[in-house]
């Protein structure tokens, strides 16, 4: 008999899975070579952050500061 998941191994699979989708994304990644912090590079979480907390202008300057006139803040 097939037992249902419970939401325990169900989230450890959407996890994994969004946890693959992020390393493939950051191994295949045609813009590898854009200079960006590492978070911005695997996902939108970085941006997310900067918006909530309302600095989103702000904190790119550091940005251009450290990595110059180009900077990735979301993957592609």
């Amino acid at each position: 008999m097939i037992q249902p998941l419970s939401i325990s191994p169900l989230a450890l699979i959407v996890v994994g899975a969004y946890l693959v989708n992020c390393l493939v994304r950051y191994i295949f990644d045609p813009l590898r070579d854009v200079p960006d912090p590492l978070l911005a590079r695997i996902s939108r979480l970085w941006s997310l952050f900067a918006i909530h907390k309302g600095d989103f202008e702000l904190s790119n300057i550091p940005l251009h500061r450290e990595y110059g006139r180009i900077v990735r803040i979301a993957p592609q």
